[in-house]
């Protein structure tokens, strides 16, 4: 039998890390996506949020128009073609999650999605 010391860090949020450098990064990122988030609450757009945050990849066009108010379709959620799904905050891992109820089976649903997807979602509902 071995026993060995066994060091973890731990972030705001409770996640275990296996070295400092990481626990910094993911808090880093924890810290962007608070930011990013009470400016989607102040209404700012998604695309200021994530400029604001020194977002890396580039930032779709159709993002300038989209806030917290703005509704969605995001067909594989719901049962019917009406906009309802609203992006609602955004996560340290870089998604945001978009919630509503547009006539989902179950009601109210929401999920992370990716930038791109709600870019594409976006473009989608507005080609409508």
């Amino acid at each position: 039998m071995s026993i060995t010391q066994v060091i973890r860090w731990q972030t705001s949020d409770g996640t275990e890390h296996s070295s400092r450098e990481w626990a910094e990064r993911w808090e880093a990122k924890l810290e962007s996506a608070e930011k990013a988030t009470a400016m989607l609450d102040a209404g700012a757009t998604v695309a200021e949020c994530l400029r604001a945050i020194k977002h890396s990849a580039e930032i779709d066009a159709v993002l300038e128009t989209v806030t917290k108010e703005t509704e969605l379709v995001i067909s594989h959620w719901q049962c019917r073609d009406t906009p309802g799904y609203k992006p609602t905050r955004f996560c340290a891992d870089g998604r945001v999650v978009a919630y509503g109820n547009a006539g989902a089976w179950n009601g109210a649903y929401g999920g992370k999605i990716s930038i791109q997807e709600l870019a594409q979602y976006a473009r989608h509902t507005f080609a409508k």
